[in-house]
């Protein structure tokens, strides 16, 4: 039963491996799901931030970086979760918990210690597809184990 969920103290137990370090890490901030507002986002919120970003990027193209100058046409990772943040979805809130989550999944990934999307994304050789599926599986994890809306 991949993806099983369980509530343990308060805690979010799964045996789905692709989420069981994030997770863990997860665990450990208690304010993941708290914007800059103060208030809390849901899982579905940043999971709508995450897909209304990739789909910006397929429209309009992926660019790992702007460089000065350039005539690049699409967008980079970071610009395109900030044009949801603006034109877009989302909001300030969701935005700075995407990133959190962003960070958190690949930290998980690679067992750093600490890791930054936008780093990460403009590394050189990085490809779309890769940050296309850092971006559907930190989506899927939110919308998985992020909190609900207040009923």
């Amino acid at each position: 039963m991949a993806g099983l969920i369980a509530r343990r103290a308060g805690a979010v137990v799964t045996n789905d491996p692709r989420f069981a370090r994030v997770l863990e890490l997860a665990s450990r901030q208690r304010h993941l799901w708290v914007g800059p507002s103060g208030e809390r986002v849901t899982g579905a919120e940043v999971g709508s931030h995450l897909g209304a970003s990739f789909m910006l990027m397929e429209r309009d193209g992926w660019i790992s970086v702007r460089r000065p100058g350039g005539l690049d046409s699409g967008h980079t990772s970071a610009e395109a979760l900030w044009r949801v943040r603006a034109d877009g979805p989302g909001d300030a809130d969701s935005w700075a918990v995407s990133r959190r989550c962003l960070n958190l999944v690949l930290e998980a990934r690679s067992e750093s210690g600490s890791a930054d999307f936008e780093a990460w994304s403009e590394k050189r050789g990085r490809r779309f597809d890769e940050v296309r599926d850092l971006l559907l599986i930190t989506a899927e994890f939110a919308r998985l184990y992020g909190p609900e809306a207040a009923s």
